[in-house]
């Protein structure tokens, strides 16, 4: 593996989110400090919002959600400005904004799924079994995937009518979307990474992956990068063939993919972003 930019941030990241059509990464941290980096890899714009709960940019990256352990969703702007602001009325865990920023889904504590629209107006809510702490919209299907910790994965329309649900054994990490075709990627205790289709369950385990704890996609779900353990970061394709993997001396806290799949973002508890050609 190549790192070909290292950049460093004010503190270390918990969180990236890639607007894949213009190629803009924002990074978060757990102190509310929201960065934005340009294609080019420079840093573009800042802000902080105390209580930062969970953040993303659509893949236009004309829009940023942020949601706050107080309740309040801020949609920003490209220069992280705020447009609008909305109370959910409750303790959000998780936000995801569709591709073109038309609509936000926001995940609470006590398992409701509340989806707002770009106006800041709510238009639909959703009661999950459990709290959906990761979440995320495909570009070309209309629906939100989700999964929760407790074992959870379903999906949900923009209206927030429930599609499917499963319940898994297992706890599940943070799930990645292939937005071209509705396929995601989620890791689950014991290191496997579930694999489900754009129809949703049932699921199939991707080979060969073992220690799994973060995982990213690229646009069309050919082409995985799997974080295992504290440090390990590997290559791999739907498959589980491994086509690089290199270990870093620091602790890998969040990681995302380019559309090709030719390009990692790894975000570092040494305070830096990596983006990494496999």
């Amino acid at each position: 593996m190549k790192i070909e930019v290292g950049k460093s941030v004010g503190r270390a990241p918990v969180g990236l989110s890639l607007a894949h059509e213009k190629g803009c990464l924002l990074s978060w941290d757990k102190h509310g400090g929201l960065a934005l980096h340009g294609p080019d890899r420079e840093p573009a714009a800042s802000a902080i919002h105390p209580g930062l709960a969970a953040a993303c940019i659509s893949a236009n990256g004309q829009c940023v959600a942020v949601a706050c352990q107080d309740g309040m969703v801020l949609l920003l702007g490209e220069d992280l400005a705020t447009r609008a602001s909305l109370r959910v009325g409750g303790q959000p865990c998780s936000v995801a904004i569709d591709h073109q920023g038309r609509t936000i889904a926001v995940g609470l504590m006590d398992g409701t799924i509340a989806f707002i629209n770009r106006q800041g107006i709510e238009v639909g809510r959703l009661a999950a079994p459990c709290a959906a702490t990761s979440m995320a919209f495909a570009n070309r299907h209309p629906w939100l995937a989700f999964a929760g910790s407790a074992g959870m994965a379903g999906a949900a329309d923009a209206n927030g009518s429930l599609r499917w649900k499963e319940g898994l054994p297992h706890h599940l990490g943070p799930l990645s979307m292939a937005a071209g075709t509705g396929d995601w990627f989620v890791p689950r205790m014991g290191g496997c990474v579930a694999h489900f289709g754009p129809l949703g369950a049932p699921h199939k385990d991707v080979p060969e992956t073992t220690g799994a704890r973060l995982v990213a996609c690229g646009h069309m779900a050919t082409n995985l990068a799997i974080v295992e353990g504290r440090s390990k970061l590997k290559a791999t394709d739907n498959r589980g063939v491994t086509k690089a993997s290199a270990e870093f001396p620091a602790t890998i806290t969040a990681i995302a993919m380019d559309g090709t799949g030719t390009t990692i973002m790894a975000g570092l508890d040494d305070r830096r972003i990596l983006w990494i050609r496999p």
